[in-house]
């Protein structure tokens, strides 16, 4: 009496499907992600600027986080003589994860020499800042004392 042989190629078949998908697994599997911590507030002073069309300096950089966004703020203290008075744009360069970034921030300032203008603008979505390199502020137009402050220019 011979006897049947049926199940042995479907065992076989079915070894052969195991091993390939085993093998797709392995080489479908992308190589593991550096950790990238996530975003959290910060804070920056002495940060260098360059500005040469407005006597300015950085007291300081902030990074306050919340959830979805980051809200970014840069105070600058007025030393022109006369005040400054101008619609201003501020790009703080910094780094991120080792990569460079840039962040603008705009708006008008109105204030006395030595007094203090905040500008700020907001991160969607929020990225971690590991060290704030510079602030490039340029003026994108000035206004006289008494002059209506203008809308700012995002």
């Amino acid at each position: 009496m011979a006897r049947r042989l049926w199940p042995l190629p479907a065992i076989a078949a079915l070894l052969v499907v195991a091993v390939l998908v085993v093998v797709a697994m392995r080489t479908c599997r992308s190589r593991p992600q550096p950790i990238v911590s996530p975003a959290a507030s910060f804070s920056a002073a002495g940060v260098p600027v360059e500005s040469p069309d407005l006597a300015v300096e950085v007291v300081e950089v902030r990074g306050d986080l919340h959830q979805g966004y980051m809200d970014w703020v840069c105070l600058v203290r007025c030393q022109d003589p006369g005040g400054c008075r101008a619609d201003v744009r501020a790009t703080v360069f910094y780094r991120s994860g080792g990569a460079g970034e840039r962040m603008t921030l705009s708006g008008p300032i109105e204030v006395p020499v030595g007094a203090r203008a905040r500008l700020s603008s907001v991160q969607r979505p929020p990225h971690r800042v590991d060290s704030i390199e510079k602030v490039a502020v340029r003026v994108v137009r000035r206004f006289a004392a008494g002059d209506p402050v203008p809308t700012p220019e995002y």
